[in-house]
């Protein structure tokens, strides 16, 4: 008989630790749950604000807690208390992290709008722009048409000019120069957080203008390192 009693008194006693337990878990969830909530306006408020990197970071964040918080209900289901009534509804927690998901891959790619003027002396030099968004596209950046669909606007002038010609041996070699200017602005701010100069020189055997193309070829580079730089804050 005193056996049986301290057996039930055993029972009763690992029952009432598992409803505390029970009830710890679930408050522990719902204050979870309160703060991913919270956190949801914040992310919107720094897209707003053209902070795409700052809403990744959080993003990921806030869905590495929901999936703590996934292994909490978990936990509490195997206490076979998962559907209690004070505990938060899975599946809205779920949506939830399906809607930062969503959000998450809107975010990966940053939106450039780039407007390039490149003068190879009295004709246009097209192929800096070329080379300028072949160098970006190594990184997660998508080109747009326009400006109201960017995150960054970024406008570059560049122009050729002759330097010299040196004869050496009865051989000539033609040198010019590109001066070019970068503007990069934040489209959300419209305020201008870049502004980059920098000159480059070519030669060719072939005359200026395959000088001047020598040197495009060594400024697009150095114009797209400097976006990109820029871009990734």
């Amino acid at each position: 008989m005193k056996k049986l009693l301290l057996i039930l008194l055993s029972a009763i006693s690992l029952s009432a630790f598992a409803q505390t337990d029970s009830r710890q878990l679930t408050q522990q969830i719902t204050t979870e749950i309160d703060a991913i909530d919270a956190t949801l306006p914040q992310i919107n408020i720094l897209i707003k604000k053209g902070e795409k990197g700052q809403a990744k970071t959080l993003i990921e964040k806030t869905i590495r807690q929901i999936e703590t918080v996934e292994a909490s209900y978990k936990q509490l289901g195997q206490m076979n208390d998962a559907e209690s009534a004070d505990v938060p509804s899975l599946s809205q927690l779920q949506e939830t992290k399906r809607y930062l998901t969503n959000k998450a891959n809107q975010l990966r790619y940053t939106n450039v709008y780039i407007s390039c003027e490149a003068k190879l002396f009295d004709g246009e030099y097209g192929a800096l722009l070329d080379e300028v968004q072949s160098a970006l596209s190594e990184s997660d950046v998508s080109f747009v048409d326009s400006v109201s669909m960017s995150d960054w606007t970024v406008t570059i002038t560049a122009k050729a000019r002759e330097y010299n010609k040196a004869d050496f041996g009865g051989m000539s070699t033609y040198f010019a120069y590109v001066d070019a200017k970068t503007v990069i602005v934040k489209t959300a701010t419209g305020k201008r957080l870049q502004e980059n100069s920098v000159t480059e020189k070519g030669g060719s055997p072939f005359g200026f203008e395959q000088a001047a193309q020598e040197a495009y070829h060594k400024i697009a580079p150095k114009i797209s390192a400097v976006i990109k730089e820029q871009i990734a804050q």
